[in-house]
C-alpha cells in the first residue's frame, strides 16, 4: 500500500458507526459500517504494526472510503490484543505450557513414590535400632555397681516399655549366675505380689517361670512368703497361664 492510500485512510471517518466487528483470521477484520440509513460490509487487513495491507467495501467507491476508514479507526483504537482470538503461535504456547505442567505432575508422582519407599526403608530399619537402644538400657540397669539390678527398674523397662522375654534372656550374659538366679526369684516374687493389681506384670513373670522350668523356685516363694489364703486364689488365677497344671499339682491345690 502506498503513502497516498495510508494518508487517505487516516482521514476522519465521518458520521459512521461500526458494529459486529470480528477478526476472522489474524489481522483480518470484518464488520458492518452504518452511514445514516445505509449499511455496508467492510473488511480491512492490518499487519502487526497496525498498517493497512488490504481492504474492501461494497459501497463500490474505488478510493478508500469513509466506511473503510471508520473500520480502521475502530480496530486500531478499540480492539486490543487481549480481545483477539488465539492465533496459532499462542495455541502452540498453551500446548507447551500444558506439556510442562504434565511433566512436573509426573515428576511429583515419582517423587511421592520414592518418598514412600524411603519411609518404608526407615520404618524397617528403625525396629532393630530401637531394640538395640532398649537392650542398652537394660544392660545399664543390670550392671549397676555390679549388684543385683533394682527389680522396680527392670520391671519398668521390661513391662511398661513392651520388652519381651527374649530381651531379658539376652541380659543373662551380663550377669553372673548367682545374681541371675536371684534376679529371677525377685522378678517372680514381685510379680506375685502384683497379681491382682498388674496382671501384665504377672503374665511376664510367669512366662519367665515357664521358660526356665522354675517350678520349685516359684512354689518356694509361694509357700515361704505368703499364707495359704493368698496362695490358693493366686495359683487358681494361674489357670490361663498354666495349661499344664504344674503349679496346682505341685502346690497340692486342686
Amino acid at each position: 500500500m502506498n503513502k497516498q492510500r495510508s494518508k487517505q485512510l487516516n482521514q476522519k471517518p465521518g458520521p459512521c458507526t461500526v458494529r459486529e466487528c470480528d477478526e476472522t483470521e489474524t489481522g483480518r477484520f470484518v464488520a458492518y459500517v452504518d452511514e445514516k440509513d445505509d449499511t455496508y460490509d467492510v473488511y480491512v487487513s492490518l499487519d502487526p504494526e497496525k498498517k493497512v495491507t488490504g481492504y474492501s467495501c461494497d459501497c463500490r467507491n474505488k478510493k478508500p472510503c469513509i466506511h473503510i476508514n471508520a473500520l480502521v479507526k475502530y480496530v486500531t483504537n478499540t480492539i486490543s490484543k487481549k480481545t483477539r482470538k488465539p492465533v496459532l503461535k499462542n495455541k502452540a504456547a498453551e500446548e507447551q505450557r500444558d506439556e510442562y505442567i504434565l511433566q512436573h505432575l509426573i515428576d511429583l508422582e515419582e517423587w511421592e513414590r520414592a518418598s514412600e519407599r524411603l519411609w518404608d526403608m526407615y520404618e524397617h530399619s528403625k525396629a532393630p535400632i530401637e531394640k538395640l537402644r532398649r537392650l542398652q538400657q537394660l544392660k545399664s540397669v543390670a550392671t549397676q555397681s555390679g549388684k543385683v539390678p533394682a527389680i522396680s527398674k527392670v520391671l519398668t523397662l521390661l513391662v511398661h516399655q513392651s520388652y519381651n522375654l527374649d530381651d531379658l534372656m539376652l541380659l543373662q550374659k551380663y550377669i553372673d549366675p548367682e545374681q541371675w538366679n536371684e534376679l529371677k526369684k525377685q522378678l517372680i516374687a514381685d510379680a506375685i505380689t502384683s497379681l491382682h493389681k498388674d496382671p501384665v506384670k504377672f503374665r511376664f513373670a510367669f512366662q519367665l517361670f515357664e521358660a526356665e522350668k522354675y517350678y520349685e523356685g516359684m512354689l518356694s516363694i509361694l509357700h515361704n512368703t505368703y499364707s495359704y489364703e493368698f496362695i490358693e486364689p493366686a495359683v487358681r488365677s494361674l489357670a490361663a497361664f498354666d495349661p499344664g497344671g504344674f503349679l496346682r499339682q505341685m502346690s497340692g491345690i486342686r
